[in-house]
């Protein structure tokens, strides 16, 4: 009787001890899930087709494509909201363009990096980092070449992006600043900077590219207009207009509205003090946005 209640009590121990492991697994394993709304991928989870569209430099990044590929396509990704993104230049989705953003950068990348892309509430990517392109920021005419070619994926037609970046060197990166265009006219804050090595590997991209959708573009009011309309609203203060060489912008509301407006920058120079961005519709005449642009000691506008 002992020897059988003896060999009970070590199967009991063994089967304790195999569940505490497998507790233990489980949590570090959950650990290294990726960030919800995060979709990363590496060389090996990635199968790169041969139909994907030609890229920038293909003969080059195709001998640096990992062998190791696997048959399948795969990425890891823990939170999939199927947000459908509004673009008059893609019928993918938020989820299905990321992927497809991830695929070209892989193309690019010959160590087969983790790359990340996070998007904001509206599914239009703002940050991609984790991996290197080497040797794709020596050249500005490149750059802008890959940019255009991942255009679709950050939510914008190639035709937004007309100008070569504006760079801004220092000892330790590089900076591309490509600013947006929409026929013709140039988009109020929005751009795609492209942070680099000194040696030319891109490694860090953040979109503030705005979507523009049905915008108004009319040019139904001149600045002589937008004077009176400024001396009305303030009839009882002294206010001077600074100087704007670009007055004329495309201004994306927060709620999507878009239009064709007058950026102007107001200082007043009695008390209150201070200097306002105000932005006027071309055509409606409404106020988009009338800010202060001073900062009080805790670093809030007035």
């Amino acid at each position: 009787m002992g020897i059988r209640m003896l060999k009970w009590s070590k199967l009991f121990l063994i089967v304790l001890i195999g569940a505490g492991g497998f507790a233990i697994w489980s949590s570090k394993r959950s650990l290294h899930q990726d960030p919800p709304g995060v979709i990363s991928g590496s060389m090996e989870e990635i199968n790169l087709s041969t139909t994907a569209s030609p890229q920038l430099g293909e003969d080059t990044a195709s001998k640096s494509v990992n062998p190791k590929i696997h048959s399948s396509t795969s990425f890891k990704k823990t939170h999939s909201p199927k947000r459908a993104l509004n673009n008059a230049h893609s019928s993918q989705s938020a989820d299905q363009l990321k992927e497809s953003l991830i695929k070209k950068l892989m193309h690019r990348d010959p160590k087969g990096s983790r790359w990340n892309v996070e998007q904001n509430e509206n599914g239009l990517v703002k940050t991609v980092y984790g991996g290197v392109l080497p040797e794709l920021g020596k050249s500005p005419e490149d750059l802008k070449a890959f940019i255009e070619s991942i255009s679709e994926e950050l939510g914008v037609s190639s035709e937004q992006f007309v100008e070569k970046p504006k760079l801004f060197p220092s000892p330790i990166s590089i900076i591309y600043d490509f600013y947006q265009y929409y026929q013709g006219y140039p988009v109020e804050d929005g751009f795609l900077r492209v942070q680099s090595t000194p040696e030319g590997g891109v490694y860090y991209l953040v979109s503030e590219l705005k979507k523009i959708e049905k915008p108004l573009l009319n040019k139904s009011s001149d600045l002589n207009l937008v004077k009176k309309i400024l001396k009305e609203k303030y009839s009882n203060r002294e206010f001077t207009l600074e100087e704007n060489p670009m007055p004329l912008k495309i201004y994306v509301a927060p709620d999507g509205t878009s239009e064709l407006s007058w950026i102007i920058f107001v200082k007043f120079s009695n008390p209150p003090l201070d200097r306002r961005k105000i932005v006027i519709g071309s055509e409606t005449l409404k106020f988009y946005l009338d800010e202060s642009q001073l900062r009080n000691f805790h670093g809030v506008s007035r």
